[in-house]
């Protein structure tokens, strides 16, 4: 481990404060100050975002940074929590009320292992970066929040997500508003993040356009051969999308870093005992 990260993690116990500015591609990114290439960089993001419900901010972090992220997690994933699951892309029971075909009753089926927010330490980087006001300003100012705040349940607000072999995520719209997802090791073959950005609204469900993608129809965007470091912001509870099987090359490993606008805000119960297996 270079000098430069180890100097962000240096003390588990009593971590120093994070500096995660020195953890990012900063020519690229420029995260911190008001310069004009850092209002620049802020305004295309925020652009990009509301534009197309999602940003793209490849090799976000460095490779150090990535290293020590993995580092940090590697000993902990054989606790992951194991699961197959079916539900429909709005991660509940499929509906027979609906007929056949129908969203609300055509089940996605998901296999993948879940590290949950109070299975990190207190000083682990991903919890860390999460906490970070800088990060979370960053945050903010690309998705359009006054302030953030971290979830109340004590499971959500950093999870780990860990595809070996034949893993997937279903098609799925997300409860929270939008998703904050971090690549940290691709899949060589598989292991691809698939949307269609915008696809419902808070007023319409469109369930034909759902249906036409679930059915094999329509053409999901996909993202470019990312890189570990990538950071992607997308609007999750609007726009469909899944992560395909994965065929060689695992596990792929990806941190979920999730706030709201408001504090207190929990998971459901329901979504709770599906990604982690319990509630509390």
């Amino acid at each position: 481990m270079n000098g430069l990260v180890g100097s962000v993690c240096r003390s588990r116990a009593h971590p120093a404060p994070l500096d995660v500015a020195a953890m990012v591609d900063a020519r690229r990114y420029p995260i911190q100050g008001r310069s004009s290439a850092a209002v620049r960089f802020r305004d295309e993001a925020r652009r990009r975002f509301d534009t197309d419900g999602v940003c793209v901010l490849d090799e976000f972090l460095t490779a150090a940074a990535v290293v020590a992220v993995l580092d940090d997690i590697t000993p902990l994933l054989g606790g992951a929590y194991a699961s197959t699951t079916y539900s429909t892309v709005y991660l509940q029971p499929a509906d027979h009320a609906f007929p056949l075909g129908h969203p609300r009753r055509s089940e996605q089926v998901t296999r993948v292992g879940t590290l949950a927010e109070d299975q990190l330490s207190a000083g682990s980087l991903l919890r860390r970066i999460h906490e970070s006001a800088v990060f979370r300003q960053l945050i903010a100012d690309i998705v359009g929040a006054r302030t953030l705040h971290g979830y109340a349940d004590g499971l959500t607000s950093v999870n780990v997500l860990v595809f070996g072999a034949g893993d997937e995520l279903g098609w799925h719209f997300d409860e929270a508003e939008y998703a904050v997802t971090l690549l940290l090791r691709p899949a060589a073959v598989g292991g691809a993040f698939e949307y269609v950005p915008n696809l419902r609204s808070d007023e319409r469900e469109n369930y034909p356009d759902v249906q036409e993608i679930l059915t094999g129809g329509g053409v999901p965007r996909e993202l470019d051969h990312p890189h570990a470091g990538c950071l992607v912001f997308f609007r999750g509870r609007h726009s469909l999308h899944r992560v395909t099987a994965v065929r060689s090359g695992g596990p792929r490993i990806a941190a979920v870093l999730s706030y709201d606008s408001e504090p207190g805000v929990r998971l459901s119960e329901h979504d709770r005992d599906l990604f982690f297996g319990r509630i509390d």
